[in-house]
Order: C-alpha cells, then sequence, then structure tokens
C-alpha cells in the first residue's frame, strides 16, 4: 500500500465515524423533541381546593386538566377522611369516588362540593390522580390543606344600608372579580 492508499483510507474511515456521529445525534435530536412535543401537549390533570365567599362561604375541590389533550380518569384516589364521618352527607362523599371514568376536555374541569362550615380535615388531603389519554397513562400526586385555605381571610366590603338581597348580589360580584384576577 501506498502512502495515498493510506492517507484514502483515513480519510474514509474519519468520513465514516462523522456520519456514524452525525446519524446518532440526529436520532437523539429527534427522540428529544418528540418528547419536548408529548410534553407540550399531553394532558395535565390536578386538584386544587378554593373558597367562595358570597352570602356564606361554600368550599370546592377543582378537578381541572391544564393541559392541551382530553383524558379520562381512570382512577381517584383520596383520603379516607373525606369519604367516612359525619363531615358531609353520603351524596357529598360520594363525588370522590364518582369522578372515576369522568373525561376532562382541556380547560374543562369538574366542582366537588366540600362545605368548611361541616368540619375541616385535621391532617393535609392526599390525591392520587391517574388518567389516560390516547395509549399514555399519566399519575398525579397532589397533597393539599385545606384547613389553611380555608382560614385565608376573604373580606368582601358593602355598605350598612343595603338590602341583605344587594349584599348578596355585591358578594357575588366580588367574588367573581377575584375569581378573574
Amino acid at each position: 500500500m501506498t502512502i495515498g492508499d493510506w492517507v484514502q483510507a483515513g480519510i474514509g474511515s474519519v468520513a465514516a465515524l462523522t456520519s456514524i456521529l452525525a446519524i446518532i445525534i440526529a436520532v437523539l435530536t429527534l427522540r428529544q423533541s418528540a418528547k419536548m412535543i408529548e410534553e407540550e401537549s399531553r394532558p395535565y390533570i390536578t386538584v386544587y381546593y378554593t373558597t367562595v365567599a358570597d352570602a356564606g362561604t361554600k368550599g370546592y375541590f377543582v378537578v381541572k386538566n391544564f393541559g392541551k389533550t382530553g383524558a379520562r380518569i381512570t382512577r381517584f384516589q383520596f383520603d379516607s377522611e373525606l369519604e367516612s364521618g359525619n363531615r358531609l352527607a353520603k351524596s357529598y362523599r360520594a363525588q370522590f369516588a364518582n369522578m372515576e371514568g369522568v373525561y376532562l376536555a382541556p380547560g374543562q374541569n369538574q366542582l366537588i362540593s366540600y362545605l368548611p362550615d361541616k368540619g375541616l380535615p385535621d391532617e393535609p388531603c392526599k390525591f392520587l390522580i391517574t388518567y389516560r389519554a390516547a395509549s399514555k397513562t399519566y399519575i398525579e400526586s397532589v397533597v393539599i390543606d385545606v384547613t389553611a385555605i380555608s382560614h385565608l381571610i376573604r373580606p368582601n366590603t358593602s355598605t350598612s344600608n343595603m338590602s341583605a338581597d344587594m349584599k348578596a348580589i355585591s358578594h357575588d360580584l366580588q367574588e367573581i372579580i377575584r375569581q378573574l384576577l
């Protein structure tokens, strides 16, 4: 073999190695892009607690899909403290169990009524939500301190010379404005 043959073989080897590296980098980049697209377009179902202060205070667990794809809840686990005891009527407690099988479109939510005046849980509430979109299954774990949220002060302003109906309307409008903020 001549020196020219060795040079050509070396150049060919370097070219082949460069091509293999370029293919590996391209495949890794495509996988990363696919993962980012999936994360961008996936459903994201979670639960949070909020209170509404109108004429009286009401509490709601809100199960909402913050994602960009609809999904069906396949399992909705929650603390037994929310289900048992005399905190709520049986029909209210059943709302938690009935979340399994619910389909949430993007941006859609379901309210689960929870009246703070019936007694608040002593410990933070734990939820485990399993949901499915297309062929993917997702799991979200959420811990909510209902007592802390319920004790946040949400004052309503009204004048003493208003009728009871006008006060109720005033409080409702103030709550709508707070929810929009």
